[in-house]
């Protein structure tokens, strides 16, 4: 009995080690696969590893619109070689090293037809963005969100709506100073959509550029509704009319600093100023013909317009120093300026200012500026009138006759300034370089 027992518990006994074998079998299949698939991922991530290239080398991005790129590739076509050492050749989609042949390169030949294509990639990538226009021209506020400086080649409405578009979105679309200097404009001139668009300008100022026409009209645009300033200068127009600054209504301040740079580039002009007349408060203007050496005679006339068409009302300022005006002033040359205070005409080669050349503006003038040119006489009576209504005279550096303007002498022997001290004798030569106020004439048999 006791042997038959215990050959019966060691049977049970074998099959519950079995049962248990059985059972767990399963398990250890099921680790293995999980064993085998972070295998799987390991050796995936090496290959893709050991094909990275961690060199230094960087690489532009250049974004091309993709019919770009398709036409470059129709011009490239399948043949694109190279004689340098080192280099890769494609020939119809193959790739080769110098010296080897298509044939040598067997089994690696899909590898270096993905190769060539790439380089065919680069190329027409390159060549497309070769061919999209770059524009220079560059706009900067200096962070003050009021005085904007713009520079470069060309200058075009696009150019200029593009630029400004960005300061108007960031710091609203208020009223701008717009500086636009060293600049070269398209076709050299200012066309009639320049200045159009959604911004809006209180001061232009147009400098050291490249400019010789500006269309008419402009400036009538909605940009320049409100414009208070508007300055060229080291600008080389040819014509300016009427038309040429229509709709400028509003501007207080004009400049223009005009240089001829050959004998024929002259400046053609005609009341020009009309359509700013009403509000202007100061002018300057000069035509600088130093750069060419000419000796073209301007009318300021043909400036300032006639009287009877034009007249400046609150126009206190007026600067037309350095300009060839010679012989040209008559008594009806300033009678528009009926509110000017100040005028200045230093510098302009005038050798004779006939009679009632200033009457027109005496009561209100306060500073006439006669300085540097070839003045040898003045009109007394005009004299009489500037020391009644207290007007200051700048004489210096002409070339005074002083036994022929006894008035002259008297004048500025009853003034005290800084620019009588200055004022001297060209004449007679016991008295050349004698302040005229202090010299003791003595002009009997002159």
């Amino acid at each position: 009995m006791l042997k038959s027992k215990s050959f019966t518990l060691s049977s049970n006994t074998d099959k519950n080690q079995k049962g248990r074998d059985l059972l767990y079998e399963p398990r250890r299949i099921r680790w293995n696969r999980y064993l085998i698939a972070i295998s799987l991922i390991g050796f995936s991530l090496l290959l893709i590893l050991s094909n990275v290239n961690f060199s230094g080398d960087s690489y532009e991005m250049v974004v091309v619109p993709l019919i770009e790129i398709e036409n470059q590739t129709a011009e490239v076509g399948t043949s694109t070689t190279s004689d340098s050492p080192g280099t890769i050749t494609t020939v119809g989609g193959d790739t080769t090293e110098e010296g080897q042949s298509v044939g040598e390169l067997g089994e690696d030949r899909e590898e270096q037809e993905e190769k060539g294509s790439a380089v065919i990639g680069v190329l027409n990538i390159e060549t497309a963005a070769a061919q999209i226009p770059i524009t220079s021209f560059t706009c900067d506020d200096n962070r003050t969100c009021q005085t904007i400086t713009c520079t470069g080649q060309p200058v075009n409405s696009i150019a200029i709506e593009q630029e400004f578009e960005y300061f108007i979105r960031y710091c609203g679309n208020k009223y701008f100073d717009v500086i636009i200097e060293n600049c070269v404009f398209q076709k050299n001139t200012i066309d009639a959509y320049m200045f159009s668009g959604s911004f809006r300008l209180n001061t232009l100022t147009i400098r050291n550029c490249q400019l010789q026409t500006i269309a008419d009209s402009a400036f009538d645009q909605t940009t320049m509704h409100k414009l208070l300033n508007l300055t060229f200068e080291g600008v080389q127009l040819k014509s300016l009319s009427e038309k040429t600054f229509s709709g400028l209504g509003t501007v207080q301040n004009f400049t223009l600093i005009n240089q001829q740079q050959t004998a024929n580039a002259t400046l053609t002009a005609s009341n020009f100023l009309q359509p700013m007349a009403v509000n202007l408060s100061m002018v300057i203007l000069q035509q600088i013909q130093e750069q060419c050496n000419c000796q073209t005679i301007y009318n300021p006339t043909d400036w300032l317009g006639d009287d009877s068409d034009t007249l400046y009302a609150q126009l206190l300022f007026v600067d037309l120093s350095g300009t060839n005006f010679n012989h040209t002033l008559n008594n009806r040359t300033f009678s528009n300026l009926v509110a000017v205070q100040q005028l200045r005409l230093a510098n302009c080669t005038l050798s004779v200012i006939g009679e009632n050349v200033f009457t027109a503006i005496v009561q209100t003038l306060q500073y006439l500026d006669l300085r540097g040119n070839n003045l040898q006489r003045l009109d007394g009576e005009f004299l009489a009138l500037a020391t009644l209504n207290n007007v200051t005279i700048g004489m210096s550096s002409n070339l005074w006759r002083c036994c022929e303007n006894t008035d002259l002498v008297y004048y500025l022997q009853q003034v005290e300034d800084q620019y009588a001290r200055d004022v001297v004798c060209a004449t007679p030569v016991e008295l050349q370089g004698v302040q005229i106020r202090y010299a003791e004439l003595n002009c009997s048999g002159r």
